[in-house]
């Protein structure tokens, strides 16, 4: 026996799936994860020919960039662990505001690998720190069914990821190459009017905004 057991955090039987699905503030989490996933890999999945073709960046500057981008996760991890608690809703409003700007900027920042630099940091940071935040409060739904939920969430971001590079690829074979940030940033302009009808509509979502 090479690993420890893992105990289920799910208390009950499949039984209780369409239990929530009939929870509306899960499905408005859900819907906002799908969308924030599609806009952030349109653009993303064509991220690096945009950079080299649109821009004026070279191979190891690339490799720099997409370097950046993760490492820019472990921002937003450090911040999420330190303000999660108190301002969960808020946090999830700047994150989508912040990646529908780094989106509207690609093609501005492209020119400039500091400029790109920037907006690549201010990106991945506020995704990542996007993703915990609503999976924070996708857990805080159901905590005897946690099993579940993230499993319908990771099934979510997934779907989004798909019809992100699928609109992405849309965009560069009917717009052009250069248009993967703004019809990313169109996405998440979606997104923001989700986050916003979701705050007005549930206020359980804001206790700790």
């Amino acid at each position: 026996k090479l690993l420890p057991d893992l105990p289920s955090m799910f208390d009950g039987s499949f039984s209780k799936l369409p239990e929530l699905l009939r929870n509306p503030l899960l499905i408005c989490l859900y819907l906002f994860c799908f969308v924030v996933f599609t806009a952030d890999y349109a653009a993303y999945s064509y991220i690096e020919p945009f950079m080299s073709k649109i821009g004026t960046i070279s191979e190891n500057q690339v490799t720099f960039i997409l370097l950046l981008f993760g490492g820019a996760g472990l921002i937003g991890s450090y911040i999420f662990s330190h303000w999660n608690e108190r301002s969960t809703t808020r946090l999830m409003l700047i994150s989508t505001v912040l990646i529908l700007a780094a989106m509207m900027l690609m093609l501005w920042a492209v020119s400039s690998i500091w400029l790109l630099s920037i907006v690549t940091v201010v990106w991945g940071t506020a995704m990542i720190l996007l993703m915990l935040t609503i999976q924070s409060k996708v857990i805080e739904i159901d905590v005897n069914a946690q099993d579940m939920v993230m499993a319908m969430f990771s099934a979510i971001i997934n779907l989004g990821i798909g019809m992100g590079a699928l609109l992405g690829g849309y965009a560069v074979t009917y717009i052009s190459l250069s248009s993967v940030g703004f019809v990313g940033a169109a996405i998440a302009a979606l997104a923001l009017i989700v986050m916003v009808y979701m705050v007005r509509r549930f206020p359980e979502l804001s206790h700790n905004s």
